[in-house]
């Protein structure tokens, strides 16, 4: 699928034509597609054709055989990747946009539950409001309850002034605001002062940089969100 994107076809063409029949692949011997690969494969052929039953059989394939970080760092997050270059080349439509991410947010929300049970510190999450790019920040959450944290997740779209009363309200270890947008974070910059004075702050996502963070008082979370909930944890 990936060859005829490439070569100029549109994500329903090249969907089509894979699924009509096999494909001609030339592969050097012995060094094939890993059986994770090749899930992974059939996963974004799936979400490209609004396969909804393949993508969850593909996803629930891995999960008997990796741990849900695995999933998160080598499934999900490159196919949102990939789903965002198609879309900025415009060989995905917004609809497709829209049921990839929202699969992905569905399988997310089930590898959630818990993350309120750990006996570890409090993290609350956020987004800036008119950001609405949350998975990642679910990813990190569920990262971070995987490490016994407590997740307080207020997610995408949240008014500086809510965030700033949960805060002062459950007084946690660490708030971490995420977003794609850089301009949507240096919005938050006051907010983020006055959320400094009570608790450790990280802002983390495309939009986040070391100098927004210096100006905000706040740390940089640098990495994939896997990464980065260790690097809160590290001393």
């Amino acid at each position: 699928m990936k060859l005829l994107l490439a070569q100029g076809a549109s994500a329903s063409q090249a969907a089509q034509q894979v699924l009509r029949g096999p494909v001609a692949v030339v592969e050097a011997p012995g060094f094939g597609p890993s059986p994770f690969d090749q899930r992974a494969s059939a996963f974004s052929l799936a979400l490209f054709s609004y396969d909804e039953a393949e993508a969850q059989r593909s996803i629930d394939q891995l999960l008997m055989e990796f741990d849900a970080e695995t999933i998160m760092r080598s499934l999900f997050l490159p196919a949102l990747r990939e789903i965002g270059q198609l879309w900025e080349r415009g060989l995905l439509s917004i609809a497709q946009e829209h049921f990839a991410s929202n699969l992905i947010r569905q399988r997310l929300g089930g590898l959630a539950r818990g993350w309120e049970d750990g006996i570890g510190p409090r993290a609350i999450l956020a987004c800036p409001p008119d950001e609405e790019h949350d998975i990642p920040l679910m990813m990190l959450g569920i990262a971070l309850g995987n490490r016994g944290w407590r997740v307080t997740y207020l997610g995408a779209r949240t008014p500086a002034a809510d965030l700033v009363g949960a805060v002062e309200n459950i007084t946690p270890a660490i708030v971490v605001i995420a977003a794609a947008d850089a301009g949507r974070l240096a919005d938050m910059r006051t907010a983020l002062h006055k959320i400094t004075e009570v608790a450790r702050v990280a802002i983390a996502g495309a939009g986040a940089s070391q100098s927004l963070a210096e100006a905000c008082g706040a740390e940089w979370l640098v990495g994939d969100p896997v990464s980065a909930a260790d690097e809160i944890m590290a001393p």
